[in-house]
């Protein structure tokens, strides 16, 4: 997964106390509780009157590993499962809708298990609840107001299957289950992008060749970037992104 950078949120104190504004948005004080929550690193710095929060650094790396068959669709509110083979420690699962069709369920229930039996809830979505579920998404807090995606962190444990019960009988699917495997240290560093940001496509392409990469998945798709080292996968493929001719 690539992590944005140089990402901060800003607030005027004076205008996000409102609690009776007609918008929906958080106050200061609500923002800093639910980040408090959610693991990782930030700063904050008061400027001129504003305060901000960033160098934000979750409580996950970037490298990843796709569950082997995650994709699914359903209809209706019957819970599905995954299991994890073999289990193995994780600090975080994030799911992912395709770049087109359906998307994630409205509301669900995201739980993880130990032992495939006894499962624990780590994300609770619910409808026209969105702007108050802050999560981390491409290293940085935001509040998912789309259906694309769900990322959930929580203290390492080993994880040996995860469980989707969706609230609502309306269509959905799953691209995409990414296991954050544990192994590196949970506070890490702001994560930086060892590619240059200004390569075009072709330099990009260039540096992945000549200097491989030991992780998954990498690339991008909405916001994500993948190259899938797995043999499922042509060494060469074309893949379709929106607003990206191709990209080989």
């Amino acid at each position: 997964m690539r992590f944005a950078r140089n990402v901060a949120w800003l607030f005027l104190p004076a205008v996000h106390a409102d609690t009776s504004a007609p918008y929906e948005f958080p106050t200061l004080r609500v923002f800093e509780d639910q980040l408090g929550g959610m693991g990782g690193h930030w700063k904050r710095s008061e400027v001129g009157g504003m305060v901000l929060f960033h160098s934000f650094a979750p409580p996950f790396g970037p490298i990843v590993a796709p569950l082997s068959s995650p994709r699914l669709a359903g209809a209706d509110d019957r819970p599905v499962t995954w299991p994890v083979v073999p289990p193995r420690p994780l600090h975080g699962i994030t799911l992912m809708a395709a770049a087109t069709g359906a998307r994630l369920p409205r509301g669900f229930d995201l739980e993880v298990s130990s032992d495939g039996t006894t499962f624990e809830r780590v994300v609770r979505r619910r409808r026209r609840e969105e702007r108050r579920d802050l999560r981390w998404v491409n290293g940085a807090p935001q509040y998912v107001i789309d259906d694309d995606l769900v990322a959930a962190a929580f203290p390492d444990r080993v994880v040996a299957a995860v469980r989707l019960t969706p609230v609502e009988a309306e269509g959905w699917a799953v691209a995409d289950v990414l296991l954050h495997e544990s192994g590196g240290p949970r506070a890490a560093p702001a994560w930086d992008d060892w590619l240059d940001p200004n390569l075009d496509w072709e330099a990009r392409r260039l540096a992945l060749r000549e200097h491989p990469r030991p992780i998954a998945r990498t690339g991008t798709i909405g916001s994500y970037s993948w190259i899938d080292t797995s043999e499922r996968w042509p060494a060469t493929c074309t893949v379709v992104i929106p607003g990206v001719e191709r990209l080989e």
